[in-house]
């Protein structure tokens, strides 16, 4: 199952404790969450290491990304956000590394074409 950027910025805020389970991001919230992510999954990109559509998230990234875009996401709510005491830049690396980690294209079987020299 493919996981939509709503689904996303929805996990990221409970992620970030904005909301709870039973709630939903307000416009604000929304349309700042969506915005973060748009940014990063265009630097993801560029790094080569996002292969996804930003509304078709695949399920094996979805976890690490929700965790890496809350550690990104945190200071547009006035909240910090750090992992075994490391702080919050350490945080958002060790994040980003967990992401590229299992952010691997998957085998399709197709040939590809070189040029050997």
């Amino acid at each position: 199952m493919s996981n939509t950027a709503n689904d996303l910025a929805k996990d990221v805020g409970l992620e970030l404790s904005i909301i709870d389970p039973t709630e939903d991001l307000d416009a604000e919230q929304l349309t700042k969450l969506i915005t973060r992510s748009r940014r990063i999954h265009a630097s993801l990109r560029r790094k080569k290491v996002c292969y996804w559509d930003e509304d078709d998230i695949p399920d094996e990234v979805y976890e690490e990304l929700v965790l890496y875009l809350a550690a990104c996401s945190a200071p547009l709510f006035k909240k910090a956000v750090s992992d075994n005491g490391l702080d919050a830049a350490r945080t958002r690396l060790a994040r980003l590394s967990a992401l590229s980690a299992v952010a691997v294209q998957p085998y399709t079987g197709a040939t590809l074409k070189t040029t050997y020299y």
